[in-house]
């Protein structure tokens, strides 16, 4: 039987294809970061070089996004991403051979620049579907994100369990998640919809510098990011070195976090549509604040991961609200809306993980990590200036 998908594909089977690619994307995050500690003890870095060296992701993506948005009104958001998804797959599993904190820096600014791609291309051909089938589909749509994160969290801890070697470990995940880039591409979204639907898409500007709303887009984006890229990058070691959980519990705490994530995601389409736009960046910003206090201030590797989760929960939807926003906004590209707001997003990311670790550095890596509740307040502040209204009206939309 001939492999033979849709000559067009339809905005439907587009919607499970780009899925996929976000499902891509956290399995792929989800199955490496579980390694940092032992990344850390094979190069003998500490807390401080670690995060300069987790920087190197944020900047790779930062640089890669200032271009891509020409590329996508070249290539399309379908290529964009799959281009993205392929480079990351490749360049996952030479993170674990590095002999040195150099070449792991190195590494992950390489991988950066795909992680750019992949991240503007994903989330403007969401937009670009979405459009399409005329209903909200961006919460539920980085709920697939997440689920990859739990079951890389997951793969990551029963690989760990049987003391799999990380490098056979990554190799076999990125391998698998090629063949799935690979089947998802030909039922992707043939064109930008700005391409065929929308002038504003072929004659709009290729870049802009964040200001106005996108500038509070921008910022409240960065500010999310940086509590889940920090709950991502740092909890597997706070539970570790800080409460000695073994290495199991750190896939575990990446998984639940991820879980608690995807579960936000996949409600969050009818709970945006209830609580309005503004409310739901509030309660993100509050839940933040409660969950990273809570982590922080107990001895219990249980209540330290509940409190990760509760923070994810609450924080699910404050990125696709932001990101559906910046897409819509009057007169710019879906695509150069997005990446305006991403790259600030990322931006985040440049000074998350070194911030983190110098205060770790300094002080302990618990008050490093409480001092992501600070931006946790400053979402549910600035949640006041988010746009209330929605982008689609699915009030006579069918179902899916």
């Amino acid at each position: 039987m001939s492999y033979s998908p849709p000559r067009t594909p339809s905005p439907v089977l587009a919607r499970w294809a780009i899925s996929a690619v976000f499902a891509v994307f956290g399995i792929l995050v989800g199955s490496w970061l579980p390694h940092i500690p032992d990344i850390k003890s094979a190069i003998g870095a500490t807390d401080a070089s670690i995060g300069g060296a987790l920087v190197c992701s944020g900047l790779g993506a930062v640089v890669s996004m200032q271009f891509v948005g020409a590329l996508i009104h070249r290539f399309g958001t379908r290529n964009v991403a799959i281009t993205g998804g392929i480079g990351a797959c490749l360049g996952v599993p030479f993170l674990v051979t590095q002999t040195s904190i150099v070449g792991f820096a190195i590494n992950l600014l390489l991988l950066g620049l795909f992680y750019g791609a992949l991240d503007v291309g994903m989330n403007s051909h969401a937009v670009e579907v979405q459009d399409r089938l005329g209903k909200p589909i961006m919460s539920s749509t980085h709920g697939f994100f997440s689920l990859g994160g739990i079951i890389g969290g997951i793969v990551a801890s029963i690989a760990a369990h049987f003391r799999i070697n990380g490098l056979v470990h990554l190799a076999g995940t990125s391998a698998a998640l090629l063949v799935v880039l690979a089947i998802s591409f030909p039922f992707l979204l043939l064109k930008p919809v700005g391409q065929t639907d929308s002038a504003a898409e072929s004659s709009g500007p290729k870049f802009v510098i964040p200001r106005g709303i996108l500038l509070l887009l921008g910022l409240l984006c960065a500010s999310a990011f940086v509590v889940e890229g920090g709950i991502l990058d740092w909890a597997a070691l706070y539970i570790r070195e800080t409460l000695k959980g073994n290495a199991a519990y750190g896939g575990i705490a990446v998984g639940s976090a991820s879980g608690a994530m995807a579960a936000g995601r996949f409600l969050g389409d009818p709970l945006v549509r209830k609580l309005g736009n503004r409310s739901t960046v509030l309660v993100g910003g509050v839940s933040c604040v409660v969950g990273i206090l809570l982590a922080v201030t107990t001895s219990s590797v249980a209540i330290c991961i509940a409190g990760f989760s509760v923070t994810c929960f609450g924080l699910a939807n404050v990125v696709p609200t932001l990101i559906t926003a910046a897409g819509r906004v009057e007169g710019i590209p879906v695509s150069t809306g997005v990446a305006a707001v991403t790259t600030l997003g990322y931006a985040g990311f440049l000074l998350g993980p070194p911030i983190i670790g110098v205060i770790a550095h300094r002080a302990t890596l618990g008050i490093g990590i409480a001092a992501l509740a600070v931006l946790g307040a400053f979402i549910a502040i600035g949640a006041r200036g988010v746009p209330n209204s929605q982008p689609v009206n699915d009030s006579d939309s069918p179902g899916g």
